[in-house]
């Protein structure tokens, strides 16, 4: 299962680990837009490609292991 399909999930333990741990995200969420914003101009771009699937995928992973040890016969990559 995937990260998002647990975050999707009302009664998924990841998603209630995130709500109780962080339960005023959505206002960090649109304070954090409202900088981004107004620092677009001075944004720091990467020159080349950046492989986000590969960033999701080991967030996905380090998640995984926090909550409890996949053996490696039942990893999904």
């Amino acid at each position: 299962m995937s990260l998002t399909s647990c975050l999707k999930d009302k009664d998924n333990p990841v998603r209630q680990f995130m709500e109780s741990h962080f339960p005023l995200i959505n206002r960090v969420q649109k304070e954090v837009r409202e900088s981004l914003k107004a620092s677009a101009s001075c944004t720091l771009r990467p020159e080349s490609a950046v492989p986000y699937s590969t960033i999701g995928m080991a967030l996905d992973y380090r998640i995984r292991y926090y909550f409890d040890t996949t053996p490696v016969g039942r990893l999904v990559a």
